[in-house]
């Protein structure tokens, strides 16, 4: 029996691939050689979140949902770490509390940190207890505190971004009936028609880590980005020589399938 399963040897070969592309890209960025990202339009929507709630003397409402930092969802909540960075400093200019509501317990302390070093870099005033709040590892008490977030506390901004659940379309739907900015980003598929419903703003799966790559200017996270994009570049490449090499009748696809 060979180490590699018949008819598979070409899905290794092509994950090989995409592997030796994003290490290279990793590997090339840490040296120094930087890639630019281009900036998306939810950076600067971002401020202008922050500006409305400093002109309406309201909070901004952030809040990464039901993801976590230990398992497949990891990718996903770091990228949305990253973008809370950027909005608490951004924030903690402008003297604009923020406010979040948690339900995974082991990202609060995350969260904490992340926010206060922010106002604390800043000079700014923060109440850890108005801005953190931790409803239990249940995803109906997240829903339950958000709306009361809204009708309470009338927030200019909601932020929802990460690997979201079904909380998505409670949250995202009440926040837009409360007429205030609402910026949506996950990586999982079935909640992205509901941001885009529901959002003025939308990172639609792979823009949440290139925004979250783009605030840490990280070069593993840069690199991997860039990696991606030389992966796609190669599917296209191969992708058109096999449409001319079908044309003149050779069928490379068939061979490369029964490999």
């Amino acid at each position: 029996m060979g180490v590699i399963q018949t008819g598979m040897l070409s899905s290794t070969v092509l994950l090989s691939v995409f592997c030796a592309l994003v290490i290279y890209s990793i590997k090339q960025n840490e040296k120094g050689k930087s890639n630019e990202i281009r900036r998306l339009p939810a950076i600067d929507a971002i401020e202008e979140a922050v500006g409305r709630a400093a002109e309406m003397g309201k909070p901004i409402h952030f809040s990464t949902g039901m993801g976590k930092l230990l398992n497949s969802d990891s990718p996903q909540t770091f990228a949305a770490l990253n973008i809370l960075d950027y909005t608490a400093h951004e924030a903690a200019k402008v003297d604009v509390p923020i406010i979040y509501n948690c339900a995974v317990a082991h990202v609060l302390p995350v969260v904490q940190d992340i926010v206060t070093t922010a106002y604390k870099f800043h000079g700014s005033h923060l109440d850890e207890e108005y801005t953190f709040r931790y409803v239990g590892d249940d995803q109906r008490a997240l829903m339950a505190s958000c709306m009361g977030t809204f009708e309470r506390e009338k927030p200019a901004a909601n932020i929802l971004v990460g690997a979201l659940y079904y909380e998505t379309v409670t949250i995202s739907g009440h926040a837009a009936r409360s007429d205030m900015i609402q910026i949506g980003g996950t990586g999982r598929m079935y909640n992205i028609g509901y941001l885009v419903a529901a959002c003025d703003y939308v990172l639609i799966a792979e823009e949440l880590f290139a925004v979250g790559a783009y605030i840490s200017k990280n070069p593993s996270e840069v690199g991997g980005i860039r990696g991606q994009d030389l992966c796609k570049l190669f599917v296209i490449g191969t992708t058109l020589v096999t449409l001319l090499l079908n044309s003149i009748g050779i069928d490379v696809l068939a061979r490369l399938l029964e490999l």
